[in-house]
């Protein structure tokens, strides 16, 4: 993933805000393959994607009771996310981008 702009929720809303809410975001690069975000950790920012790409996964246990880590969405420019642990009164984030 290249370029992500990130920023805690502002409460802002209707058109004439958007401008004041983009002044909020902030542009923060990550190498690719690092982690953004990592499951059970606590959440303190939304992300929006605005180059590259970003793989969402979550821990599951195999059959044997192993646990692995599953892929389960492929995001890209447009793509966000962050938003569910702000949301949540729990602040963990529910997986790994």
């Amino acid at each position: 993933m290249e370029e992500i702009a990130g920023a805690v929720d502002s409460g802002l809303n209707g058109d004439d805000e958007r401008k004041l809410l983009m002044e909020e975001f902030t542009l923060e690069s990550f190498p690719k393959g690092s982690a953004v975000i990592t499951e059970g950790e606590q959440g303190k920012k939304f992300y929006i994607v605005k180059t590259g790409k970003a793989t969402v996964s979550q821990k599951k246990k195999n059959d044997a009771g192993e646990e692995l880590e599953e892929v389960v969405a492929e995001l890209s420019a447009g793509n966000y996310f962050g938003e569910l642990a702000l949301l949540n009164e729990d602040d963990k984030c529910n997986a790994t981008v």
